[in-house]
Parts: C-alpha cells; structure tokens; sequence
C-alpha cells in the first residue's frame, strides 16, 4: 500500500513535468487576503438565498436566532450567519434584554459594517 502511495506521487509529478510546470519551484500557496481582503469589498449574497435574507435583516437592526427564523421563516439562523462571517461580513452577537420577560436576557446578532 505504501509503494501505491508513493507511486501516485511520482505520478503527479511526471505529469506536472509533462504540462511544462518547473519542478525546482517550490508550488506557490494561494493568496487568502486576511483581513486586508474583507474590508476591500464584499459580494452581497443574493437575497433568494438565506443567508441573503438574514444579511438584509441585519442591515435594518439586530435581531435575535428566534426573530430571524420566524420572521423570515428560514430553517437554522445560526448557519446562515455563520455563512456570512465565513463571506467575510462582521457580524458580533450581544445580549440584550428580553422583550417580554424580565430579568432574561436574549443573544442578538448585529452587523459592524453594512457593505
């Protein structure tokens, strides 16, 4: 099994000498940006989509995993949210209280920076 793996190896790299690529050069790691390419510019999501939906939201104020699944009746706010911090938009979750029960407190989601 070892010999197999070493032998796809070899292969790739007979095949990257057959395409002209410089065997020497050490291959190049794709450039991720950081942080410098996410407040450049975003692509907004279009707004078919959950993540779309959620990122309008936000836009006009916090609003809680509750409130955003009710009222745009998507399946699971957390992962649209995830997706758009993934995307790059910075987007902090905060206490707040409670809007009909007192002494709670509910975790809202707050977009920074409207794109």
């Amino acid at each position: 099994m070892i010999v197999d793996i070493c032998a796809g190896v070899d292969r790739a790299n007979i095949e990257r000498a057959q395409e002209g690529l410089d065997m020497s050069e050490p291959m190049k790691k794709p450039d991720r940006g950081g942080s410098q390419a996410i407040s450049k510019s975003l692509a907004k999501p279009d707004t078919t989509t959950q993540a779309g939906q959620v990122l309008e939201a936000l836009e006009r104020q916090p609003m809680s995993a509750a409130e955003l699944q009710w009222g745009l009746r998507i399946a699971h706010a957390p992962a649209a949210v995830r997706d758009l911090r993934k995307k790059g938009y910075s987007i902090v979750t905060e206490w707040h209280p409670h809007p009909s029960r007192p002494g709670k407190r509910v975790k809202r989601y707050r977009l920074l920076e409207s794109k």
